[in-house]
């Protein structure tokens, strides 16, 4: 690789000029593509054939990072936006395309999954930056603070929501003022780590549009749901106040309280992606799309006026979808997928940690009246949360299998730090691992009845079978068929040594019920 300059001779004291801020995503560690979105921020590994750093070609930028980015520009900072995933950089050309802007501000994003290579990224990229400073955000300082300060070249993290706290932070170092009455930050001082007051809640509808603009060119395609179309992230809302708070990361990263943006500059966000960058499919990233019907149809309505020709989907709650005349807006405004959190089939472990204050009944009927309006629905189920059983994993099956539906995801259950469910698993030895790379990739927390060698038998037999019997028009490829015929009798030797047929065997795969 040809040599690149470290910026030193661009260098320039910027108390007495504009600072130069880097907005950096890092790229993605060898073997794995990380999906910095997905579960709150803590993000997502998915395995690559890939030994060095980089990306795929289905990166996704991260929205909390780039509304950063507009707070900053519209406080009259210098702001360059730095997607190390997608534009495919090595540790080297990271360095280099960050250093050539000669920042004196570097904000850098960091998940659980890739904590150790993104600060080892960050880190690298700050040494080639002389005088500047590093400011690492993500969901995940709230629970890793003092790690992520054990690292030198961290100067300061910023705990919770980004945007205000790192404009305000920046501003009181650029005009060489003291930093303790800037909330919601932690940092070092004399090997000591200091944090300054937490912070409220910022008022979403207050911030300004996200700079969409920075994005150019646009190099962001779908991996999934719009296979091969570009692919936009919006967001109208933030937070979650549900009380799958035990195991979701959702309050965790983004709070209990429901904050909204104004719909108008959410709407106008989209207008500029379709017609600028020829954005036509998306995905709206609110954690509860549907909390306020009234917002949700508002924004609907605008999308038709705009007579927008788009395609997207969301995530809401099975006891959300309270109206018809709202599943109809949606549907006129181009929604074609709603994805629901079911977590599991069986009925009391949905009711008491799945979904508490709703129950199978009312998903089921939700299910139906979604696709009655010529809308698809794909569930989420999660293997392995605390009380999962055999039994448990059977009913997961015939749920999803009596729905009828073809797009479904099955994860494992992570042991994400800061909830309640970690807390547990760990007070009980049920964490086999702290290695958080391993995190989604892997079962890393066993149940009371299950190893986490039964959870992956399990996982792999759902989704193997489930996908027999619900897409029964596509042919299975040599490997699926082969790795049935292995594992179907190895996971119902299992079922009849805990007994888990109480009745008689049984066999899932075979139908026998």
């Amino acid at each position: 690789m040809a040599p690149c300059l470290n910026g030193a001779g661009a260098f320039y004291k910027w108390r007495t000029a504009i600072p130069k801020v880097a907005i950096v995503t890092p790229p993605s560690p060898p073997f794995a593509d990380i999906d910095r979105q997905a579960a709150g921020g803590m993000g997502l590994w998915k395995p690559r054939n890939r030994r060095t750093v980089g990306h795929s070609e289905f990166a996704q930028y991260d929205l909390p990072l780039l509304s950063t980015a507009g707070v900053l520009l519209d406080q009259g900072h210098d702001v360059c936006f730095v997607d190390g995933q997608a534009e495919r950089l090595d540790a080297e050309s990271l360095a280099c395309r960050v250093s050539a802007t000669s920042p004196d501000f570097i904000v850098g994003m960091v998940q659980l999954v890739s904590l150790i290579s993104d600060l080892s990224l960050l880190a690298n990229t700050k040494h080639r930056c002389p005088g500047a400073q590093l400011i690492v955000v993500g969901s995940v300082v709230k629970v890793m603070t003092e790690r992520i300060l054990a690292n030198p070249a961290v100067d300061y993290v910023v705990i919770g929501e980004p945007e205000l706290p790192t404009s305000e932070l920046i501003a009181a170092l650029a005009g060489g003022q003291g930093v303790e009455p800037v909330t919601g930050i932690a940092w070092r001082n004399d090997g000591q780590i200091v944090r300054s007051t937490p912070r409220l809640h910022t008022d979403l509808a207050s911030l300004p549009a996200m700079p969409y603009h920075l994005l150019s060119p646009y190099r962001y395609i779908d991996e999934f749901y719009f296979r091969g179309d570009k692919f936009g992230l919006v967001v109208s809302s933030r937070g979650c106040p549900y009380k799958c708070a035990y195991y979701c990361p959702y309050p965790l990263a983004y709070g209990k309280k429901i904050l909204f943006r104004r719909p108008e500059v959410f709407v106008k966000e989209i207008e500029f992606l379709n017609r600028e960058f020829g954005v036509r499919s998306f995905q709206f990233r609110d954690q509860v799309f549907t909390i306020s019907e009234a917002h949700a149809r508002k924004i609907c309505q605008l999308i038709a006026d705009a007579n927008l020709d788009i395609r997207w989907l969301c995530e809401t709650r099975f006891d959300l979808l309270r109206s018809d005349e709202l599943l109809e807006d949606m549907r006129r405004a181009g929604c074609v997928q709603i994805h629901f959190g079911l977590e599991t089939g069986d009925p009391a472990l949905f009711e008491a940690i799945g979904k508490p204050g709703t129950t199978l009944e009312v998903a089921e009927d939700t299910v139906r009246r979604v696709r009655s309006k010529g809308m698809h629905v794909h569930v989420h189920a999660i293997v392995g949360l605390p009380g999962e059983t055999w039994s448990t994993v059977r009913g997961t099956f015939e749920f999803i299998r009596r729905l009828n539906i073809t797009k479904f995801s099955l994860n494992r259950c992570i042991p994400y730090p800061g909830t309640a469910m970690h807390d547990e698993a760990q007070r009980k030895g049920r964490i086999q691992t702290h290695d958080f790379s391993r995190y989604g990739s892997q079962f890393v927390m066993r149940t009371a009845e299950m190893s986490t060698r039964e959870l992956e038998l399990a996982i792999r037999y759902l989704g193997l079978n489930l996908d027999r019997d619900l897409n029964k028009g596509a042919r299975p490829g040599r490997r699926a068929r082969l790795t049935r015929l292995v594992l179907n009798p190895l996971v119902e030797k299992v079922l009849w040594r805990r007994g888990g047929a109480q009745t008689g065997r049984v066999a899932l795969a075979s139908g026998k019920h």
